[in-house]
């Protein structure tokens, strides 16, 4: 028998994107006119007439009438879970129980699970102590008589099980039209940072729902937010969770950051010797860091901890976001201070990312794709155009390099694209809508 008689058909494309200007972030190949996917990845880019041998009956072949593509944005700088929450129009006291909430962060209760799980009887003990001789000292003395009339006022109170939240249903249409908002400005992967655990955790339990029902769009990296010390232990723990939470959801949705907030002035102590502790402990199961310093100080004991766990041999991602700058004479003192990713301040609401940071419209963009990428570890799978990263890709009309960096954030494109699947498609939802309008008029 003769082996190798019968050639195997060589593997083609599922789609075929074709007659556009495709911005590759590849320095070998800055520009291309056509990209192939397969199985959610980049199968080739390059010239349309030189896929003839990867096209057959079943692929899909798209024009993109002359239009921009880019890779997918990545979106590092604001909580879209706040947002969402935000921009619905709760009244004032729901607004006021959820900065209480964004205040206090999982940790400040003791009433998580996963303290009781995870700590020491010890350790809760002289926790709660802790937070028991504080409440005493703030709470004013109360009479016996006082005492009396508030038992007589609550007597027969039944205590509201009402979920400050609205039900999952109502929940998970916020999250898909969130998604959706993201797709219009060609965001194909987004961290979520500073969200109180248990509102991050319901968003998390949303798109893991979305997920096993294959309607996720976007990819999504979740944080772990404190503000003030927590026991390193506990904190190790309830990263460990999230992350087995994500393990089967492949790179569509994980939770690898410890996200702290370094805010001094505001009367949130962190010591440094507390902020170390927790990083190595952390670092130690792989975990990265997203470090936000508010002032100075807060900056310099940032650096100072990052020292200590390169010390120990932690090579960990750590990204530090500061509107402040280190001097000349700091810098020479801190020796890991050139193993850390700077960037500026994140903002919570989404203000537009370029105002006064990055002007450069080229920057803007190497920033957005693969300068994210490099900072939360995907460099190797998102950010460029490239043969077997993600098919992530966003495309405009108009040519972004020819905007102001300012304008990004405002900038809508026509088509989004994640794991080779198109999410947003402006002339199809435009043909939609008037599809729609004419069966209304009759």
């Amino acid at each position: 028998m003769a082996f190798g008689f019968f050639k195997k058909k060589a593997a083609c494309a599922d789609k075929v994107f074709y007659n556009g200007h495709i911005y590759t972030m590849d320095p070998g190949l800055p520009w291309a006119e056509a990209v192939a996917v397969s199985d959610g990845k980049v199968m080739a880019v390059g010239n349309y007439d030189q896929m003839d041998s990867i096209i057959d009956d079943d692929t899909e072949v798209i024009d993109l009438e002359e239009r921009y593509m880019l890779p997918g944005f990545i979106d590092i700088h604001h909580s879209p879970v706040m947002k969402m929450i935000g921009s619905d129009g709760i009244d004032e006291e729901e607004e006021q129980e959820a900065e209480e909430a964004e205040e206090k962060n999982i940790f400040a209760s003791m009433d998580h699970a996963a303290v009781y799980e995870y700590a020491d009887d010890g350790e809760i003990d002289e926790w709660a102590s802790d937070e028991e001789e504080a409440a005493e000292d703030e709470e004013p003395e109360v009479s016996e008589e006082e005492d009396t009339e508030k038992e007589e006022e609550f007597d027969g109170y039944e205590e509201d099980e009402t979920e400050y939240y609205v039900d999952n249903s109502e929940f998970n249409s916020k999250v898909e039209e969130t998604l959706e908002k993201l797709s219009d400005r060609g965001f194909t992967t987004v961290m979520d940072i500073a969200t109180p655990h248990q509102i991050e955790n319901e968003f998390l339990n949303s798109l893991i729902e979305l997920y096993t029902e294959e309607k996720l769009s976007h990819r999504f990296f979740g944080t772990l937010y404190i503000n003030q010390p927590v026991p390193a232990r506990l904190v190790k723990e309830v990263l460990n969770m999230r992350r087995t939470k994500c393990t089967e959801l492949g790179d569509m949705i994980k939770n690898e950051f410890l996200y702290i907030k370094l805010d001094e002035e505001d009367g949130k102590a962190f010591p440094l010797t507390d902020l170390q502790e927790i990083m190595a402990e952390c670092a130690d199961r792989g975990f990265s860091f997203y470090i936000e310093a508010m002032g100075e100080e807060d900056l310099l004991k940032a650096y100072r901890a990052v020292d200590h766990i390169r010390n120990k041999g932690y090579k960990n991602i750590v990204i530090i976001a500061s509107d402040e700058v280190l001097t000349e004479e700091e810098e020479a003192e801190l020796s890991a201070s050139d193993t850390v990713y700077l960037t500026w301040r994140s903002d919570a609401m989404g203000r537009s990312y370029f105002e006064g940071e990055i002007t450069d419209i080229e920057e803007a963009i190497e920033h957005l794709t693969l300068g994210s990428a490099e900072m939360i570890g995907m460099e190797d799978k998102l950010g460029s155009i490239e043969k077997d990263k993600y098919a992530d890709f966003a495309v405009f009309s108009e040519n972004p390099l020819e905007c102001r960096a300012g304008e990004l954030s405002r900038l809508y494109c026509d088509m989004t694209v994640v794991n080779g699947e198109i999410i947003h498609d402006v002339d199809e939802e435009n043909d939609e809508y008037m599809m729609d309008m004419i069966l209304h008029s009759r």
